[in-house]
């Protein structure tokens, strides 16, 4: 059993259970089961590979349990990211690290523009190629569009358990 299915499980046997309270949020667990399950085949479906890693610059937030349970049901490696660094630092990480995705909180918009930049520069001189294929800001239509996860595709028998489970 991995982690992925530590939430499948609660959401079959707990449905209407609360499983997060953030402020006066409450998202019980079969809300929560679905939108992992729209976030992972959106990530999915964005390219994501196993063992690709998943960036995160979020403060704390419902969304980032959301990532990380998105990112254990598709086989992604989420790497959290402390909000409080600088440009110079991020952009550091972020060529270390090398993510294919980097998911962040629309207030850190500036920044990761400024470092994005920066990294795309340096490594364009190096002759890379540019590593972050999917950028998305908590907060904008590209985060509610990726909850909005419609299968493209179903499974030899028509069900649609692949997608939803």
């Amino acid at each position: 059993m991995n982690v992925g299915d530590v939430l499948k499980r609660s959401a079959s046997n707990f449905p209407d259970k609360t499983a997060l309270i953030f402020g006066d949020q409450r998202i019980d667990y079969r809300t929560l089961n679905i939108r992992v399950n729209c976030l992972s085949n959106s990530l999915l479906d964005m390219g994501l590979k196993k063992g690709d890693r998943v960036a995160v610059l979020l403060h704390n937030c419902p969304e980032f349990i959301e990532i990380y349970f998105a990112c254990a049901k598709s086989g992604g490696i989420i790497v959290p990211i402390n909000n409080l660094l600088r440009i110079k630092e991020l952009q550091e990480i972020l060529e270390h690290i090398e993510p294919r995705f980097l998911i962040f909180d629309k207030e850190f918009d500036e920044i990761v523009q400024t470092s994005s930049v920066g990294i795309n520069r340096k490594r364009q001189n190096l002759g890379n190629e540019i590593t972050v294929s999917s950028i998305c800001a908590i907060g904008d239509k590209t985060y509610r569009g990726v909850l909005d996860f419609q299968p493209t595709q179903k499974m030899k028998d028509n069900s649609l358990e692949k997608f939803w489970n």
